[in-house]
Order: C-alpha cells, then structure tokens, then sequence
C-alpha cells in the first residue's frame, strides 16, 4: 500500500526541520557550494558526543571534512574550486556510506514516509506541560458536602441505637423486682409444756433468718434499681449528643462512655 501524499509531505518535513535522518542530499548541496561550516554543524548532529565512541570510518570522515574545510578558507573561488567542491561531494558522500553511525539515519526515498520506529529522538527533549488541577464545580461541592452530612447523621443514630442495645443486653431487667419469698406460717402455741417450749425457739430462730434474708434481697434489689437508673440517664445523655453533633449544632462534642 502506497503513503498518502500527507503522510509523505509530513515525513519530508520532519526532516527538513530535524535532524532526524542525515540526508545525502543536504549535505552534498552544502559541500558543492563550499559551505564547510555549515556541513561541520550538520554532520556533527549525528556523531557520538565523545570521540572514544567513535567508529574509524567516522573519523576519517570528519577528518576529511576538516581538511576540506580548511582548503575552503585558503583557496580561490572560481571555475577551479567548483570542481574541487564537486569532487569532495562525491568522496564525502562515499565515505558517509561507510559511517556505521550514519547507516540507520540515512535519508530515504523521497516516495518513503519514515515511521515512528525509524525516527531517532536522541537529540530531542521533551517539553513539560504545567499540570493543571480540574476543579469541582459549586454544585459537585455541594452535593459532596450533603452526602457526607447524611451518612455523618446515620452513623450518629446507629451508634446511639448499638450503645443502647449494648446496655438492653447487659442489664435485661431495667428494674428488678425483688425475689418472692414464700415465708411458712407457723403456728406458736403457749410455752406451757416442754415440747412447746422447744418448737418456739426453733420457729423464731426460722422466723428470724428469713427475715434477714428478706432485708438482704431488698437490699441487692435496690442496689441495681439505682445503677439501672443512672445507666438510662447517661445512655439518654450519650444519645442526644450524638444526635446533636449529627444534625450539626454541636461539631466539636465529644462522647465518653463511663459506667456507674
């Protein structure tokens, strides 16, 4: 499949412009004109930095070019330099062709577009671009801050409803009633023999330490009556706290929860 006509006007742009591939062509236009600065320039784009790198074909190439080029300055003009001009094209182009260096960036046909793995981006540095932040529209803000008030508003509540059922579990019975006792009823008769003087004292010693019992149960039951009373005032506490600070009267409320 033939190159568009855009694809090759694009390709011989590109190397026009850059030195992206050592075109022949240039640099036998340059050496028949005698512009041997400008063919130092050109040449010099495609060797390597450092002449340790340097291949022996590359420097008997630049070699000649500097020899060439010194002529340029001592010698006449006329109908004599041009042939020596002409001659030198042909020996540089020779030896140009030799160049391992200059193999891979030789200029192409004029019909052939050059493709992105035949293009040598050493000599080009890449410029930076400023990173610009995209920002959130009024409306996006917005509903950004209404989410987070919502869910900011459930957690309160669910909070307020696990401590609670926290506390359900821990104490079941809100207020405990006392256990119920089942006091016999004992029939004392008058201490007129020696048998019933004996029963007496055995039923009041009975009577006696069922009482106390009685005292120590009321006792206990009241007990929990009051911690189950203060643990509701301070659940009541804790969650209408959170339910301050979750419609947003309150933001810098803080909970703590202590037990009685």
């Amino acid at each position: 499949m033939a190159p568009s006509t855009s694809d090759v006007n694009g390709g011989r742009r590109l190397e026009q412009e850059s030195t992206v591939f050592f075109n022949l062509a240039r640099l036998e236009y340059l050496v028949r004109r005698g512009q041997w600065d400008k063919v130092t320039r050109y040449v010099m784009w495609f060797m390597p930095p450092s002449l340790e790198h340097e291949s022996p074909e590359a420097t008997a190439f630049n070699n000649c070019i500097d020899l060439y080029r010194i002529l340029g300055r001592v010698a006449c003009g006329g109908q004599e330099a041009d042939d020596v001009w002409q001659s030198a094209a042909k020996k540089l182009k020779e030896m140009a062709l030799r160049c391992p260096e200059l193999k891979r960036k030789l200029h192409r046909p004029p019909d052939y577009a050059p493709k992105s793995w035949h293009i040598n981006l050493s000599g080009v540095r890449p410029v930076p671009r400023p990173y610009k932040k995209k920002r959130l529209t009024k409306s996006q803000l917005n509903g950004i801050v209404t989410f987070f008030a919502q869910k900011r508003h459930e957690i309160g509540i669910n909070l307020a409803r696990q401590e609670k059922e926290e506390k359900n579990t821990s104490f079941p019975d809100a207020h405990p009633r006392p256990a119920t006792l089942f006091v016999p009823v004992l029939s004392i008769r008058p201490a007129d023999s020696a048998t019933n003087a004996h029963v007496s004292s055995e039923a009041i010693n009975q009577v006696g330490e069922i009482l106390r019992e009685v005292d120590k149960l009321t006792s206990v039951a009241a007990i929990k009556m009051e911690v189950s009373e203060a643990q509701d005032v301070k659940i009541g506490q804790l969650a209408d706290a959170i339910i301050a600070d979750a419609s947003g009267t309150d933001a810098g409320a803080s909970y703590e929860w202590t037990s009685a």
